[in-house]
């Protein structure tokens, strides 16, 4: 028979305001609604920010009362990742419980933690962060952008020495406080030719974006490797003669 404990919901409020760099961190109130699964007295978990291992939300495994199913908002959860971390008092799962993560304010499903039957064994301890535990949910967080998302003009540069291509470096001017995600880096290897460059980054969940043309053009003309001067006597009785040389050209593309 499974062992009846119950648990104690204790719910950790965000701060108000997280300094980054000098500016105010966005910041992005979050549902969280717990479905009802079976032996709810064994259920626990803990929503954490991975980056700064704070934990926003977290329910005991194994302690008086057994956790409540039904929705809750986060107020003010900073940007970053997040996981939500399951745990099990009896070690076999949520039992069919599930959770739902989503925007306050849009009501967009960040997470759907759905039939986690594999949470973590053993319980864990609030405020937390707990050991063990396993992930059943990840999301991602960023508040309402006050920069733009701003690429550079666009770039045109020659080939490298001796090679067909160019490393080209530039800078996207950053938007929010979450990682701006380039599809060819800066600092990467470009081949001749023309090559669209993109990034992105999200604005409540949002998907911002621009492009700008990175062009390497090959300005390095080819070099003929011609043989030395020859000469050439006629074999007797002949007004010509055929020669053979070789003729080699190099090109760095």
């Amino acid at each position: 028979m499974k062992k009846a404990n119950s648990t104690i919901r204790l719910f950790l409020a965000a701060f108000c305001c997280f300094l980054v760099g000098g500016g105010l961190m966005a910041q992005t109130d979050v549902d969280r609604t717990f479905n009802t699964g079976a032996f709810l007295n064994e259920t626990g978990w803990e929503i954490v920010n991975v980056g700064t291992n704070v934990v926003y939300d977290c329910e005991d495994a194994g302690l008086a009362p057994n956790a409540v199913p039904g929705t809750i908002t986060l107020p003010g959860l900073p940007d970053g990742n997040y996981e939500v971390r399951a745990f099990d008092s009896f070690g076999d799962g949520w039992n069919g419980g599930s959770m739902t993560v989503r925007n306050t304010a849009t009501q967009a499903v960040l997470g759907n933690c759905l039939n986690a039957t594999h949470g973590g064994g053993g319980n864990n301890t609030c405020p937390g962060p707990s050991a063990g535990g396993g992930v059943v949910c990840a999301f991602s967080l960023c508040g309402p952008c006050t920069t733009p998302l701003a690429c550079p003009a666009d770039i045109s540069v020659s080939t490298d020495p001796g090679v067909c291509a160019a490393v080209v470096n530039f800078t996207v001017q950053g938007a929010c406080t979450v990682p701006i995600d380039v599809d060819v880096p800066s600092g990467s290897t470009f081949p001749p030719g023309n090559t669209v460059v993109t990034a992105s980054t999200c604005d409540n969940s949002t998907a911002a974006s621009c492009s700008f043309n990175v062009f390497v053009a090959d300005l390095v003309a080819p070099v003929l490797n011609c043989p030395a001067d020859m000469t050439i006597s006629l074999n007797p009785g002949l007004c010509c003669q055929a020669v053979n040389f070789n003729v080699t050209a190099t090109d760095n593309c």
